[in-house]
Formats: structure tokens, C-alpha cells, sequence
């Protein structure tokens, strides 16, 4: 099982339970009516937006965030490539690849040899594993935006929630007694959809969008690593190509890290902590608001802030 799915879940149903179990009003938060209509107001809505096949691929998505990812890391994928580039190699070419591990990445790995032993040609190979990347790519993102449009939807069925209910206080409004519990059972429908919205719907979007991104990257590394076998390239060749793949958030880092932004830091790092230490302390001072109730000081740092994030280099070489 994905422990990171599971226990952000967990972390997020006990935070809102605390939440709710200490604001002393919790019996005014089960409101069934707010709940019936949050929920099945957001399932209505994305059943008329989605088609058959989009809503049960959607409904598997959920199942396979919760599990461990069943694609191999780019470490095997790597491993792999290299002895059966060794194979070719000592064997003959690609033509040699003939007992390749059916299961191996969902059978990618069986499916590029195939295309690369009847292609045998390397750019034609290439389109066609390439396309069908992407066209996995595009089915797992569809199942991502079928998530993005419930986080859309909820909050929106929880204000129509509050609606009915403060039109149903308006009704009662010559029974002071009753409207202040009225109003709390009508907000709690918004409370139902944003926190559906944004501690299950975008979570788990997010992570399907993750887990594409983990396994298109496993694809293309199988791609490379076909189109070196065809090249007639030697394992060591294959291997130091195909490791590039696992240090590419290192370069990312160091790229990030070869910038200079201690102007940006000085002159904007009080917007989001309240004790830093710069190079103007005065920036930290409190200031009146103007401009029709905007904080000119603040726009003025957002700005500065814009113009900043253009960084120098300062460490070329890691660059």
C-alpha cells in the first residue's frame, strides 16, 4: 500500500474531526441535508460530464493511488535495459531479444522490442512507442481531471447548500431563537464541499497526476534505452545514457541552487515569515492600509517580488 496516501487520509479525517469535536458545536455540523446535496448534487454533475468508461476508469484511479505502484523504478528499468543490451550485443543485435519479461512495465518493455524487431528503423520506432506514451499519458490524465472537476463542483453545491439554507432562516426570521442555528446548519454545507474539495478531490488528483508522471518518465527511459540497443551501442554506452534519468532531479537542485537570491530574500522573505532576518528589518514593520482598504506596502512588495524573481547566476559551474 502507497503509505504517503494513506496516512495524509488518516492525518486529514483526524484533523477535521478534532476540529469539529473541539469547536463545542459539533452536533451542528451533521447536517444530512448539506450532506445529501454536497455529494450527490458533486455526483450528478460529473455523471453528465464524464461518459460510462471516464466515470468506472475514474473510480479505478482511486483504488490504484492507494496501492504501491506496480511500474518499475528507473533503477530497474536501467538494470534491465543494460543486460538486454548486453544480450543483443554478444547475440546479434535486436533480433536476439526474444524472451523478454512479458510483465515487465505493463509489458511496454515486451511491446517496444516487438515494435523495434518489425520497425527496424529507429525514428519510425520511436513515433509509435512515443505516441502510445502519450496516449497513456492523455487516459491517466482524464482520470486526474475527473477528480479536478469534483473539487470544481463541491464547493459550489455546498454554496447552493448555504443558500437553501439562509433562504430557510429569511422564512424564520420573526423567531430570533432559531435563526442563529440555522445560519450554522446552512454554512456547514459549504464546510461539507470545500472540505471534499480540498482534503479528497485535489489530493487525489494530484497524486494520479504524480503517478503518471513517475511512470511516463519509466516509459521514455525504456524508449532510450530500445533506441541505444538499436544503435548497436555497448552496455556500458546504454548504462551511463540511461543514469542521466536518475540524476535529473539532482540537476534540477543544483540548477536552482547556482542562482543568487538573497536580493529576492531581502527584499521579500517578511511576506512569508514573521521573524526574518534581511538586510531592511524596516520591511517588517506594520503598515496601515490604504488605497480603498489595500495594503499599499504589500502590493508594492508583490511587485518587488515579480522584478526579483529574475536571479543572477552565481555558481556557473553547477549549472
Amino acid at each position: 500500500m502507497d503509505i504517503m496516501t494513506i496516512v495524509g487520509f488518516i492525518l486529514g479525517a483526524a484533523v477535521m474531526f478534532w476540529g469539529v469535536a473541539t469547536s463545542g458545536v459539533g452536533e451542528l455540523f451533521l447536517n444530512a441535508h448539506g450532506i445529501v446535496l454536497v455529494i450527490g448534487g458533486t455526483l450528478a454533475a460529473t455523471i453528465v460530464n464524464t461518459s460510462f468508461a471516464g466515470f468506472m476508469s475514474g473510480v479505478r484511479a482511486f483504488s490504484v493511488i492507494v496501492r504501491s505502484p506496480d511500474y518499475p523504478t528507473i533503477d530497474d528499468c536501467v538494470k534491465v535495459l543494460v543486460q538486454l543490451s548486453d544480450t543483443a550485443h554478444k547475440q546479434g543485435g535486436i533480433m536476439a531479444l526474444q524472451n523478454v519479461d512479458p510483465g515487465f512495465a505493463g509489458g511496454f518493455l515486451r511491446r517496444a522490442v516487438s515494435v523495434a524487431m518489425v520497425s527496424g528503423e529507429s525514428r519510425e520506432t520511436r513515433a509509435i512507442l512515443e505516441e502510445e506514451v502519450r496516449r497513456r499519458r492523455l487516459a491517466i490524465n482524464e482520470d486526474s481531471n475527473f477528480y479536478r472537476t469534483m473539487a470544481v463542483l463541491s464547493p459550489m453545491f455546498g454554496l447552493i447548500g448555504t443558500l437553501f439554507g439562509i433562504i430557510q432562516t429569511l422564512t424564520n426570521i420573526s423567531d430570533p431563537a432559531t435563526i442563529g442555528r440555522s445560519m450554522a446548519v446552512a454554512i456547514s454545507s459549504a464546510f461539507y464541499g470545500i472540505s471534499l474539495s480540498n482534503l479528497l478531490f485535489v489530493p487525489v488528483a494530484n497524486k494520479i497526476r504524480l503517478r503518471a508522471i513517475e511512470e511516463t518518465a519509466g516509459l521514455q527511459l525504456i524508449i532510450e534505452g530500445i533506441m541505444d540497443i538499436m544503435a548497436g551501442k555497448t552496455p556500458h554506452l546504454v548504462e551511463m545514457h540511461l543514469r542521466g534519468y536518475l540524476n535529473l532531479l539532482a540537476a534540477v537542485t543544483d540548477a536552482v541552487l547556482a542562482h543568487d537570491a538573497q536580493r529576492l530574500w531581502d527584499a521579500t522573505a517578511q511576506l512569508f515569515f514573521a521573524r526574518a532576518e534581511t538586510a531592511y528589518p524596516y520591511l517588517q514593520a506594520p503598515s496601515a492600509p490604504d488605497l480603498g482598504g489595500f495594503d499599499a506596502a504589500l502590493v508594492a512588495d508583490l511587485i518587488a517580488m515579480i522584478h526579483l524573481i529574475d536571479l543572477p547566476v552565481a555558481e556557473p559551474e553547477r549549472m
